[in-house]
Formats: structure tokens, C-alpha cells, sequence
């Protein structure tokens, strides 16, 4: 779909924008009629702009054709190839700001090496990293960049927490005390049931005569 006119670090020439979403090109392509566009953009327009027309593939009915949008000449998906090298090279080197600006990155690269930059950009919103205050806390850094982090406030909801985990335990502490009472109760009326089935097995005769 482009790359953000806005995001580039000096002017740029027209013959670099695509005439469909009207930002820098990314991944260009161009038709028989010379004019150039974004891949995505031109696909997307042959396959369901205003002037898309059905063509029959084997049983199905496809979308891949259609009108070039800036001299409306007739264009198929299969004419558009990819631009020139000497064009793509010129357009690798434009000056362009880091995908991750808004979340602290100030490099600005060229396009044709944003990508590799991106990679191992230390400002990926993705990355976790620690409280920059020093509480130790990580976070994801964009839900740190939407929700600056407090950590007195932090750390009294970690406390809170905590007091309602001691509670809870002393709570299953009183429980568990009454249950091993019973369980200790129990005990005793099966050692006393064992004592008895005992004497009776000693004292076949005995018994037999009461």
C-alpha cells in the first residue's frame, strides 16, 4: 500500500509515488504504458476497482484485468513487471524514518535497508523490556509507550495483591487445621476398631462363649 509519504526524511519526486494510494512506492510494478505503481495497490485495482472485468480461468471466474487508473488503457495482471533495476535502486536509497518512530526511534535509513533495520530496531513495540524507572517490572513496550508506568502505584497493587494472597492462605490454614483435627479424629477410631478386630481374633473362645 505505500510507505508514508510523511515518514521520509526529504522530498520526494512524483515519479517515485504510486498514482494509487499516492505514497512512496513499495514493491513496484508498472504496465505496457510505462506508469508505475505499488504492487498491492495495482493488484487490488485490477481485481476489484471500478473498472475490474471477469475472465474465464479453466471453471472460475477471476478478476485480473481492468484499466490502467492513470490513462485508462487496457491492463492485465499478467502484463505488469516488476520496474527497472536502475529505478528501484534510486528508490532504495531514499532517506526514511524507522517504522517504530513513535515509539523513540530517531534513525532514519535508507529504504532499501529499513527493513533489516527493523529487524533489530532496540524500539520494536513487540520487545519486552524493564520499567525504565527501575522497578524491575517488564512490559511489552507499546502497552508501555499507550500507559505510561507509575511504580508507587504499581507496587501498591502488588501489594494489595499479596495481603489478599496471606489472607486466602490463612483462611485455607484454619481449614486445613480443622481438617487434619478430623482426619487425626478419625485415625483414632481406626486404631480403636483395630484393637478390637485384634482381640477378638486373639480371643476366638472367649468370645464365643459370651
Amino acid at each position: 500500500m505505500g510507505l508514508d509519504i510523511n515518514r521520509f526524511a526529504e522530498e520526494v519526486d512524483e515519479e517515485f509515488k504510486c498514482a494509487i494510494c499516492l505514497n512512496v512506492l513499495e514493491n513496484p510494478v508498472n504496465g505496457p504504458c510505462g506508469h508505475v505503481f505499488c504492487r498491492q495497490c495495482i493488484m487490488t485495482w485490477l481485481e476489484s476497482g471500478p473498472t475490474a472485468r471477469p475472465i474465464r480461468s479453466g471453471s472460475r471466474t477471476v478478476y485480473a484485468s481492468g484499466t490502467c487508473p492513470v490513462d485508462r488503457k487496457s491492463l492485465y495482471r499478467d502484463e505488469l513487471l516488476e520496474a527497472a533495476i536502475p529505478f528501484k535502486a534510486i528508490l532504495s536509497k531514499l532517506k526514511i524514518k524507522c517504522d517504530f518512530q513513535e515509539f523513540g526511534c530517531k534513525n532514519v535509513v535508507t529504504v532499501g535497508t529499513l527493513k533489516d533495520h527493523v529487524k533489530t530496531c532496540n524500539f520494536n513495540p513487540e520487545e519486552v523490556v524493564e520499567c525504565p524507572h527501575g522497578c524491575a517490572k517488564l512490559f511489552v513496550r507499546r502497552n508501555l509507550v499507550k500507559r505510561p508506568h507509575n511504580c508507587i502505584r504499581e507496587l501498591q497493587s502488588m501489594i494489595k495483591l499479596q495481603e489478599k494472597i496471606v489472607d486466602q492462605l490463612e483462611v485455607d490454614k484454619a481449614s486445613s487445621e480443622k481438617m487434619v483435627r478430623n482426619l487425626q479424629y478419625v485415625i483414632i477410631l481406626l486404631m480403636l476398631l483395630m484393637s478390637y478386630l485384634c482381640y477378638i481374633l486373639m480371643n476366638p473362645v472367649s468370645m464365643s462363649v459370651v
